[in-house]
């Protein structure tokens, strides 16, 4: 089976070259996507399964640890992540990382690959669209709130 496009191989291949296997994860918004790339959902790498779930103490702690080494967070297909989705994956980055909590993403660098042309998450808020956001989750993840007044150019 052939791996993802363009920028996933490229992405995962620097990735690997530069911080190895077991500091650099990756992870996509679907199974499939993972699949192509050789990571896991962004979901199943924090913890949440398909819904948001209450992290316990034991579970925690053993995100804590796997988490540990990990200093670059590769999601492929970011179109298909919504802006509850990035505020779920925010709120739970800080969670695992309670030293960095003060700072986006518990401080993990992050890279978001893909085409916004593609296509849009499943029941969620395109990141680049806060003003049709169903709820304040969505409205918070949303990229205006995480870069304030800086402006974004996306070029097609």
């Amino acid at each position: 089976m052939q791996r993802g496009g363009g920028n996933s191989v490229i992405s995962v291949d620097m990735c690997k070259r530069k911080f190895g296997s077991q500091t650099c994860w990756l992870a996509a918004t679907t199974g499939k996507a993972a699949h192509l790339i050789k990571g896991r959902t962004w979901h199943t790498l924090v913890g949440m399964g398909v819904r948001r779930i209450r992290l316990g103490s034991d579970s925690k702690k053993r995100l804590q640890r796997e988490w540990k080494d990990v200093r670059l967070l590769i999601v492929d297909e970011f179109s298909m992540l919504g802006g509850r989705s990035l505020y779920w994956l925010d709120d739970r980055l800080r969670q695992i990382r309670p030293q960095l909590a003060n700072l986006p993403f518990g401080g993990m660098s992050i890279i978001f690959v893909g085409d916004l042309g593609q296509l849009p998450p499943v029941l969620d808020c395109p990141l680049f669209r806060p003003d049709i956001a169903k709820n304040d989750q969505a409205r918070r993840g949303s990229v205006k709130s995480r870069i304030g007044s800086n402006r974004v150019q996306v070029a097609r």
